[in-house]
């Protein structure tokens, strides 16, 4: 997928889901409409109720935290019809930015910090 390229669309969000998927774990999704139709961006574990798999759910709070901050909204219910842009590389939503400003953010740049000596993209 590395070689496919990034494209760049104007999207709204059209659904959000905040909670515990059929596997258990916490996660968040914002499904995103635009030219490009629908895709999703999210599915990220935010912890689950085994203590003993939690080691991930900071990655999780701290990449939701950034979606609000990026989109600039104040709390999760607000983000359902926000307007925003889309980075799709190949079928996927890689990253969520604000609609006028130049502002991205993505699970990989999160991810370096939590992850530093296993992230190279």
């Amino acid at each position: 997928m590395s070689d496919q390229p990034e494209e760049i669309y104007n999207a709204k969000i059209i659904k959000t889901m905040l909670g515990y998927e059929d596997h258990g774990i916490l996660s968040f999704y914002l499904t995103v409409n635009g030219s490009f139709g629908e895709c999703s961006f999210g599915g990220w574990n935010m912890g689950s109720e085994d203590a003993h798999v939690d080691d991930q759910s900071g990655f999780g709070s701290v990449l939701l935290g950034r979606v609000l901050k990026c989109l600039d909204v104040p709390e999760w219910e607000a983000l359902r019809g926000t307007s925003c842009r889309i980075k799709i590389k190949g079928r996927r939503c890689v990253d969520i930015g604000h609609f006028i400003e130049d502002n991205w953010v993505g699970p990989v740049e999160v991810a370096k910090r939590f992850y530093p000596d296993a992230i190279t993209g």
